[in-house]
């Protein structure tokens, strides 16, 4: 990743862990359309299946950024 020199570890963890907490509230989001989804009657199974792969797409995101806030020498 490009050095931020102005910017302190402390804060690059700030923006990560913020970043993450959004993607935690989206992913708590999908969750509800996904119950939502399969309470109906015929539940769709292609909005399920998109449903499904944004899920999957959030974790690989938050995995990505939970990386990167190991690297900061921060707690």
């Amino acid at each position: 990743m490009e050095e931020y020199e102005t910017m302190s570890d402390s804060e690059k963890a700030s923006s990560i862990r913020s970043k993450i907490k959004n993607i935690q509230y989206q992913k708590y989001s999908l969750e509800l359309d996904l119950v939502a989804e399969n309470a109906i009657a015929e539940p769709d199974a292609a909005i399920i299946s998109s449903i499904q792969l944004q899920m999957s797409n959030l974790d690989s995101k938050q995995a990505a950024l939970s990386n990167e806030l190991s690297l900061l020498n921060v707690v």
